[in-house]
């Protein structure tokens, strides 16, 4: 361990090979470099030219050597890499030259090496690369050639890896090593050990300066205390979002630039803000995590990494739109594959001879947007065999609440009971007449819509199973659907398109990260703990006089754990250690959708919101006698008073909307 922090991943020496040098009609072969079964670049001598060329080839591995195609093919190019990956990389610091030459020179040494192959570096390439290594390491070190066009591909990887959050350190060989020939790099120094020795030292006297995704670009916002129920103005509208608190969760702040950028560029048309935006993506990517991916504070206590989320707003305003942007596209790669894997398990299943077929193979769902509970349970059983989550996603959650409702009822009763015990990630043994079910553990995540009258209906100030309280209720900003005036041009379908795959990567990363548990770290661990008993200590003095507030405060630290892992996957999925800036970050979110959802269950605020849309819905003149009798709902009827119509009206004429046409009593007409 440097002074700076920084650990470069080592494995085993491999010597530097000697040159090939084997004929070709390409010209001298020199050395082959491979990049996976069916890519290679190859260095030759061109005698006539008296230079070198690195070409891309392209053939199947069982193919001889001379019948390999020299061309780059249509898939895309990984990093050459010295050494196969290893899982201890994902904490350690990885030196990346230009050419896989420098590559085999940090091997020799001892140190793991990597390049981007020459004939692909267009900014898009470096930057999908970079995304792709994000997981795998824990930064890069980069060693510019010491010419022009090397400082220029250093500042541009430089870039490509700031845009994706991925930490980088770029180092000028011809400072470092000024006797170094023009273009030179590491392959061109005496001794390659003592050279990688002074680098360090570089790095250690000057440590790399903090990315914008590693730091927040705004003075970060001390967790906030909860407020005592009188701090809070009893007439705050309920659906109104703290406006204050969002200005400060920035794009910048909450995801890596590629990702706040694709976002915000997928969801402009939407009154929405990135709050509204994130937590949905967040939310649709812990669906796709493998099981028994988890946060934890302490030895003793962690959480899955899943997340139940309801995006809360009036019809019209764009919720089904932002719920497929940011949940549903993004797995779309992930969904076909399964699809494409079900088909070829039916084929095989259906050339078996009858006696060897067994049982015919089911599908795996990695997203649904309906179920009944014992089908939920056998999705679940296919899901624990691979390992992998599922994603329920409910344009419209109001219908699953109202079949949980009625199998409380009237049915089994055991619907609810399921999706609670489905946020803790446990599993279930049932045993039924002809059937059986049974699943160990599970990691499911369900994200959706409702308005929110239909909320509070369905709510109705209790929350005796803690249902809601395991909900993160996102409110949709004030605003309106602003159609684009652009028109669609090449370049504003390729802007979509290519932000659309940013999404995309995102969700197969996550995917394809192992299971494993991130803990705080002791600084993290430092906020956490005065932060949560906060939130216990408030959940306690208000159990008698609101417990459905009581309730969400008590799920804070499991909240909290989760939002701060999903944070961090997605800034620094490589680490293992969630630090205090991402804890910070996760307690400001939480903390600003529990106080919109306090104030969304204080009552008065909101009752007013509802009655002043009745009386527009109306026509005609409205007296509060008429909205009583033909214009409520169960539960305004409940809980409505006359005061409450007369301060609707008043609010009303404040707006300009409308007038009063009698005082007794108060006749309101548009």
């Amino acid at each position: 361990m440097t002074p700076s922090g920084i650990t470069l991943a080592t494995a085993t020496p491999r010597p530097v090979e000697p040159w090939d040098d084997t004929d070709t009609k390409f010209g001298t072969r020199q050395r082959i470099w491979h990049y996976g079964p069916n890519q290679q670049t190859r260095r030759h001598w061109d005698a006539n030219r008296g230079k070198k060329k690195v070409q891309p080839f392209i053939g199947i591995p069982d193919k001889p050597t001379e019948q390999w195609m020299c061309h780059a093919g249509h898939e895309p190019w990984p990093h050459y890499w010295s050494h196969p990956t290893e899982d201890a990389f994902r904490s350690l610091w990885v030196l990346e030259g230009e050419g896989e030459k420098v590559a085999d020179y940090a091997a020799s040494e001892g140190f793991v090496g990597i390049s981007h192959p020459g004939h692909d570096r267009s900014d898009e390439a470096i930057q999908r690369r970079y995304r792709q290594l994000k997981p795998l390491v824990a930064g890069v070190v980069y060693l510019s050639d010491a010419d022009p066009q090397g400082i220029d591909l250093g500042q541009r990887c430089r870039d490509a890896a700031a845009a994706v959050g991925l930490p980088f350190i770029d180092i000028d060989m011809g400072v470092l090593f000024p006797d170094l020939p023009k273009g030179g790099s590491l392959d061109d120094v005496p001794d390659v050990g003592a050279a990688i020795q002074h680098i360090l030292d570089a790095v250690n006297e000057e440590p790399p300066a903090q990315q914008p995704s590693q730091e927040n670009c705004a003075e970060p916002a001390n967790p906030a205390t909860p407020a005592d129920p009188e701090d809070l103005p009893a007439e705050a509208p309920l659906r109104k979002v703290d406006d204050d608190r969002r200005a400060a969760l920035t794009f910048d702040r909450l995801v890596t630039p590629d990702l706040g950028d694709s976002l915000a560029l997928l969801t402009e048309a939407l009154p929405t803000d990135p709050v509204t935006v994130v937590v949905p993506f967040l939310t649709g990517l812990s669906g796709l995590l493998q099981i028994g991916t988890r946060a934890g504070s302490a030895a003793d206590y962690d959480q899955p990494l899943n997340l139940f989320s309801c995006i809360v707003g009036a019809p019209g305003k764009g919720k089904t739109p932002l719920l497929n942007e940011t949940a549903r596209y993004p797995s779309s790669d992930i969904r076909e594959q399964e699809l494409r894997n079900y088909t070829d398990a039916v084929s095989y299943w259906n050339h078996q001879k009858k006696d060897e077929k067994g049982d015919k193979p089911g599908r795996l769902f990695p997203v649904l947007s309906s179920y009944n509970p014992p089908a939920l349970s056998k999705q679940l059983t296919l899901h624990e065999a691979q390992g992998t989550g599922l994603l329920l996603m409910r344009d419209e959650l109001s219908g699953l609440f109202t079949t949980l409702a009625a199998d409380q009822k009237n049915g089994s009763g055991k619907a609810e009971g399921q999706l609670l015990e489905l946020w803790d990630g446990t599993g279930v043994d049932e045993v039924l007449v002809n059937d059986f079910r049974s699943f160990e553990r599970c990691h499911f995540s369900l994200v959706g819509a409702i308005q929110p009258e239909r909320l509070r209906e369905l709510i109705r100030g209790v929350d005796p199973t803690g249902k809601w309280s395991r909900f993160l209720f996102i409110q949709m900003p004030p605003g309106l659907i602003t159609p684009s005036r652009e028109d669609p041009t090449q370049l504003a379908l390729r802007r979509r398109y290519e932000a659309q795959l940013v999404l995309k990567a995102y969700a197969n990363q996550a995917r394809g990260l192992q299971a494993k548990t991130y803990y705080l770290t002791q600084e993290a661990r430092d906020l956490y703990i005065p932060w949560f008993q906060a939130h216990q200590s408030r959940a306690q003095q208000l159990e008698g006089s609101s417990p459905i507030v009581s309730s969400v405060l008590d799920k804070s630290s499991a909240q909290f754990l989760r939002m701060a892992g999903l944070l961090h996957l997605v800034r620094y999925p490589g680490r293992d250690r969630i630090d205090a800036t991402t804890a910070t970050l996760a307690m400001e979110v939480i903390d600003c959708l529990f106080a919109e959802t306090e104030l969304f269950h204080r009552g008065d605020g909101d009752l007013v919101d509802q009655l002043m849309d009745r009386i527009r819905n109306m026509g005609g003149e409205v007296t509060w006698d008429r909205l009583r009798r033909h214009g409520l709902n169960r539960w305004l009827k409940d809980n409505a008073k006359a005061r409450h119509f007369s301060e609707a009206v008043s609010n009303l004429l404040a707006n300009a909307e409308g007038g009063l046409v009698k005082t007794k009593p108060p006749t309101w007409r548009r």
